[in-house]
């Protein structure tokens, strides 16, 4: 999982787990994304005004609403079905399953289910 900063396009957090997606695996990520980093040369921190996400369970929970308030997000879910507004996230993964993860052994070119 992680977060991608619309304007720059910079990742601003992640999150890398072998565990199904949850709210707290999310949350993990947005606090990742909004905290100054330990590397100095990775200086994309602070809270946005809006998040965009799709309509997994792990961003439609209660607990990601409710950050979102408390941190005074404006949260905006993606059409169903609709996945060009969420274009340059796809092709951040497109990009990666391309150069790194098509790389390594065992690769099929097929998602896992």
């Amino acid at each position: 999982m992680q977060s991608l900063d619309d304007y720059s396009r910079a990742i601003a957090g992640y999150e890398l787990s072998f565990l199904s997606p949850s709210a707290i695996k999310t949350s993990l990520c947005f606090y990742h994304a909004i905290w100054r980093k330990k590397e100095p040369q990775w200086s994309i921190c602070g809270i946005p005004s809006v998040l965009y996400t799709d309509h997994g369970s792990d961003f439609t929970s209660q607990h990601i609403e409710q950050v979102c308030v408390d941190l005074k997000i404006q949260l905006i879910f993606s059409q169903i079905g609709e996945p060009r507004g969420r274009g340059r996230i796809e092709r951040f993964f497109r990009t990666l399953n391309q150069i790194l993860i098509s790389e390594l052994e065992g690769y099929t070119g097929q998602p896992v289910c």
